[in-house]
């Protein structure tokens, strides 16, 4: 539910989504299943650790590279865009 979750209301809460997973669950479609697993704190920790520092190396192999100029509301932006091969 994320961000836009309603509160639980006093019911007991079952399950939740570690933050390293939350990627993922947002990319699920209608009727995609999923499973949940016991995850320590520490563990999930690492997870979201290890995905950060992912995130900031940059791309290792860049398979082509465009740079775009937009003007808009009379405004100039330079934008350069990347296809990475994983």
């Amino acid at each position: 539910m994320l961000a836009d979750r309603q509160t639980i209301g006093g019911y007991p809460k079952i399950a939740t989504v570690i933050g390293a997973d939350l990627p993922l669950l947002g990319q699920l479609k209608p009727g995609d299943k999923l499973k949940f697993m016991v995850v320590t704190y520490s563990h999930a920790l690492a997870l979201w650790r290890e995905q950060a520092i992912r995130l900031e190396e940059p791309p290792s192999r860049v398979r082509s590279r465009r740079e775009l100029k937009l003007k808009i509301a009379g405004e100039e932006f330079h934008v350069q865009a990347g296809e990475v091969a994983l």
